[in-house]
């Protein structure tokens, strides 16, 4: 008899992955039109720009990147511990009228959130006495909008389902989210170390192609790299602490929870150019951040891909040392 060959993903899984890439590639295609393109109209300048005073801090800029790392490490976290349930997940059909329903619902939850910045904006004085009021209902269009989003790709059926079978596990989730952030800030305050080398590195890769290069060093500053006209500084936030943090928590992460499976001599070795991979493809991304810099356009450079290249290149590197580390770390079965 003809043994069946078993197949690399089933049915429901591969459902689930090609969902959840149609969903992100919604959230991230929405997110570079208006960061690329539509904050930089003349109408978005005049009548939808808001004052950083209807932003929570530790949700934009720098300290966002900070928010944004936590997500990704819990969300990396809950995939690992859950695993074996991930891949048991059961193909089901699409309920076609309700993703055409809830797919309406999440664009005009966007055009009202920005009719409503435009209310805000149009009646600034109003809206300054009341910012807090005002900027959570601003995030509460966005947080609508992503659910909404949600059921349209997932659907109900499936996203109850889910919740039921998880959770018990969001609120550990999510005190390891906030322990997780806040252990950043702790890790930031050590960066001045690897920022110099960054700083140091990166100067030295620009020199070998680039004549106008500058790199400033002080002891209290950070220390300030650029190219021609385009000078950035590389602050704790940049400087790789947090990518470091991140591969350090997932690698331990991943030793406790398969260490009866593990070869532990081998999985320290791994450690070794794990670390090293963190540190040069944080040399890379500073490297490329000053090339976007100067060919392409400096505040693109210091906003969007400053602030998704991070997490973006993470991504691909863990996938590709986690690929290969773990064929040779863990112990084979016996026959």
């Amino acid at each position: 008899m003809k043994k069946k060959k078993k197949k690399l993903i089933d049915k429901g899984v591969l459902q689930f992955v090609i969902r959840t890439a149609i969903f992100l590639a919604v959230i991230f295609g929405l997110n570079f039109f208006v960061f690329l393109y539509f904050r930089h109209t003349a109408f978005f300048l005049k009548y939808l720009k808001l004052s950083s005073d209807f932003y929570f801090d530790f949700m934009s800029g720098l300290r966002g990147r900070d928010f944004l790392n936590s997500v990704l490490f819990v969300l990396t976290l809950f995939i690992i511990w859950n695993r074996a349930v991930i891949l048991k997940f059961r193909q089901y059909k699409q309920d076609k009228k309700q993703t055409v329903v809830f797919a309406v619902i999440a664009v005009l939850l966007q055009v009202a959130h920005y009719f409503f910045k435009y209310l805000l904006k149009t009646n600034s004085e109003f809206a300054l006495s009341h910012t807090l009021i005002f900027t959570l209902a601003k995030y509460g269009f966005n947080i609508s909008f992503v659910i909404a989003l949600a059921v349209a790709v997932y659907n109900f059926s499936f996203i109850k389902t889910q919740f039921n079978k998880f959770k018990k596990q969001i609120p550990v989730f999510a005190v390891i989210f906030l322990f997780y952030y806040f252990l950043i800030q702790f890790f930031q305050g050590i960066w001045r170390f690897l920022g110099n080398f960054v700083a140091n590195s990166v100067y030295f890769i620009l020199s070998l192609t680039f004549k106008n290069t500058y790199l400033k060093m002080d002891a209290i500053s950070a220390p300030r790299l650029g190219v021609n006209n385009f000078i950035v500084g590389i602050s704790k936030e940049c400087s790789g602490i947090d990518s470091l943090l991140l591969f350090l928590s997932l690698f331990s992460v991943i030793f406790v929870l398969d260490w009866k499976r593990l070869n532990k001599k081998r999985m320290l070795t791994l450690l070794i150019p794990g670390i090293i991979g963190t540190v040069a493809y944080n040399l890379f991304r500073v490297y490329v951040l000053l090339l976007v810099g100067v060919f392409i356009s400096p505040e693109f450079a210091v906003d969007m891909f400053h602030s998704n290249i991070g997490w973006i290149l993470f991504l691909v590197f863990f996938i590709i040392f986690w690929h290969f580390g773990s064929s040779w770390v863990y112990e084979k079965k016996k026959k």
